[in-house]
């Protein structure tokens, strides 16, 4: 706490990179994990095997808490961490950020609430993946303004109707005559839109403005405009009933939306009235895409939130934390544990969006859901 009291801190919002091709993990430096004041930089086991000790760990930056003090930057001492200043908008204090890989093939414009959740649109070839929430219909006109006429979107795949992956539907669709697709499980909603909690405002901006002219996606793959590329379509319900991954195969990518997250904390259920996450669902649907995917060595996976990671080290930490949970939640209750103990004895508390969403999005949700799924069932 004397170090946060002595340091200045900058009144900006930045992005934080770090060059993994330079960085040589937490275990042999770690510098960056000693010294930041804002515990910006979480670590994760690469390949984890039940019951053994994994030695393989990488590192990770969360943006949203970090406030630019340029101390990670400082110490450490393979030159691997870049700090970028974010574009913030007062007094609703939002902001973007654009990123590029693959040679700037993939361009990735993400867009956050100031100190909340990042989402994401990926554009590729003229290829839009998702459209952001309807707050950021302003921020996403100026991003297209922008981009040079060989960049222009030919067409738009939403992922699925969550508010903050297609509140952009209606703009594309009926401002800029886009064809815009979505899987036809989610089409209702997006076509004659739909209201939702104020915590969920606040964050993405609303109501959900309808979008009827938005397209049921009826194809299994889809090339891009120049036809360079060519992405096999996935349905993988769990996070969403509607919800669907692209796979490019001969560059092996993966964009995947909200169906991998770095780890699993929380899930959305009652008393939530349109969102309600099914965790066996998420389980099966990331077998799959494993399955699906195998072979494909450099996969590289995309995310809405939490943007690139190695591709099968993510899928294989998914399965099997989803795995273990399943395992502990089952036997603290054959020990007679009720679920908000087992919430404490497994996570310590609950976490604060729990609190804020009236435990609509919450990890004693994700107990409870963990339960409801019977233990012979886990792996079929």
């Amino acid at each position: 706490m004397e170090r946060l009291r002595k340091l200045e801190i900058p009144e900006r919002t930045v992005s934080v990179q770090i060059d993994k091709a330079k960085c040589v993990g937490p275990f042999d430096c770690g510098e960056c994990l000693k010294n930041c004041p804002a515990t910006v930089f979480i670590t994760y086991p690469k390949n984890r095997v039940r019951g053994e000790i994994c030695n393989d760990w990488d590192i990770v930056a969360n943006d949203v808490l970090c406030w630019g003090c340029d101390v990670c930057i400082k110490v450490c001492p393979k030159n691997a961490i870049t700090i970028s200043e974010l574009h913030a908008y007062m007094p609703h204090a939002y902001m973007f950020k654009i990123e590029k890989y693959a040679n700037d093939e993939i361009v990735r414009w993400a867009w956050a609430p100031a100190q909340s959740a990042w989402t994401s649109a990926y554009l590729v070839d003229g290829l839009l993946i998702d459209s952001g929430p309807p707050a950021s219909t302003g921020d996403l006109k100026q991003f297209i303004k922008s981009l040079a006429p060989e960049q222009a979107i030919e067409k738009v795949i939403i992922t699925h109707w969550h508010e903050d992956h297609a509140g952009g539907a209606r703009f594309l669709s009926e401002e800029l005559g886009l064809p815009v697709y979505i899987h036809k499980n989610g089409i209702d909603k997006v076509r004659n839109g739909y209201s939702y909690p104020d915590y969920r405002v606040f964050a993405w901006g609303g109501p959900f403005e309808p979008a009827p002219n938005v397209r049921p996606l009826d194809i299994s793959a889809i090339a891009t405009k120049t036809g360079k590329y060519t992405f096999e379509l996935l349905h993988l319900p769990g996070h969403c009933d509607d919800l669907i991954v692209l796979i490019e195969p001969t560059q092996e990518w993966g964009f995947v939306s909200d169906s991998i997250v770095p780890e699993y904390q929380m899930i959305f259920g009652e008393p939530s009235e349109d969102i309600h996450e099914d965790i066996q669902q998420i389980h099966a649907s990331l077998k799959q895409l494993q399955q699906y995917t195998a072979g494909m060595d450099r996969l590289t996976i995309f995310t809405a939130g939490f943007g690139m990671f190695p591709g099968q080290e993510i899928l294989a930490k998914n399965i099997s934390d989803i795995e273990s949970l399943h395992e502990k939640v089952h036997e603290l209750k054959s020990m007679g544990f009720r679920e908000r103990k087992i919430v404490e004895k497994i996570f310590g508390e609950e976490h604060l969006m729990g609190h804020i969403t009236n435990y609509a999005l919450s990890r004693l949700n994700l107990v409870k859901a963990l339960l409801k799924w019977p233990t012979t069932q886990k792996n079929k």
